[in-house]
């Protein structure tokens, strides 16, 4: 066989693949853009599950690049150390806040909302400040700051929180205003079955999808562990039988007897 002819075989097999696979891959569904919302079902480490208006059900995978934005409120019993927070404040010498906070919000920690005292009006403060660092640690003084930062601790109805400037001590009004804030994809941890949901991403097919965008509103306030109950003390468990219990108290009344009866006989002796 001539090259002509291996070379004109050659060239029927590479155009059969290529016609193949450009039939496989038209076959396969395109990924289309949708809106869905809904209701949630589940939520699970890598995704999350939603029953639309209409009763219809959906799978969306979540990755970490999504955009998540989760809203909703809090009990003051929500907030334990590790909780990332942002409030308002007019703040003395010590950093302790000159009045009861009024308005909290429990938030995620990015690169656009990070620890730190900033003053009222705006800006960077004083360590986040670009440019060379001052020789001398300069120390924030009184004044009115948006403070930022994870709790660390709670005694006795006062707050303190971490910022790279200091420690700031507070305290929260009873009626305090606590709002949920979180715009990241682990901020759905804390999401609950029926909370509302809305999602855009793309659907591989009916009822799977990947999101894109999501939004919930949490339809009840998020709240720690029950407190405040008081424990009752474990009864002490005998190990004696009532049969054995009684028999012992017969005993001992029978010696108790006993040693009247001869104390009695002594005195009467004398």
């Amino acid at each position: 066989m001539d090259t002509k002819k291996l070379l004109g075989i050659g060239w029927v097999c590479v155009w059969a693949i290529l016609g193949g696979r450009t039939c496989l891959l038209a076959a396969q569904p395109k990924a289309q853009e949708v809106e869905v919302e809904g209701s949630i079902v589940a939520v699970m480490p890598a995704g999350v599950q939603i029953k639309t208006l209409t009763g219809q059900g959906w799978m969306f995978r979540v990755s970490p690049k999504a955009q998540v934005h989760l809203t909703g409120t809090a009990e003051k019993s929500f907030l334990k150390p590790g909780v990332f927070v942002e409030f308002a404040a007019t703040l003395d010498q010590k950093f302790h806040a000159t009045s009861k906070v009024m308005a909290l919000t429990i938030c995620s920690p990015s690169p656009q909302k990070f620890p730190g005292l900033f003053p009222e009006g705006g800006g960077l403060q004083l360590s986040e400040q670009p440019g060379p660092k001052p020789k001398k640690k300069e120390v924030p003084g009184p004044g009115n700051y948006q403070v930022v930062g994870a709790i660390m601790g709670v005694k006795d109805g006062q707050y303190s929180v971490r910022t790279p400037q200091a420690l700031v001590v507070f305290e929260l009004d009873d009626n305090a205003e606590i709002k949920v804030d979180f715009t990241t994809p682990q901020g759905l941890m804390y999401a609950r079955p029926g909370d509302q949901i809305m999602v855009k991403g793309v659907a591989f097919h009916e009822g799977m999808g990947e999101a894109r965008e999501v939004t919930v509103k949490l339809l009840t306030a998020l709240a720690g562990p029950e407190t405040g109950r008081t424990k009752k003390k474990p009864e002490r468990k005998t190990t004696e039988k009532p049969d054995e219990a009684a028999s012992a108290v017969e005993k001992s009344a029978h010696k108790s007897g006993s040693h009247k009866s001869a104390k009695e006989q002594t005195s009467a002796k004398e």
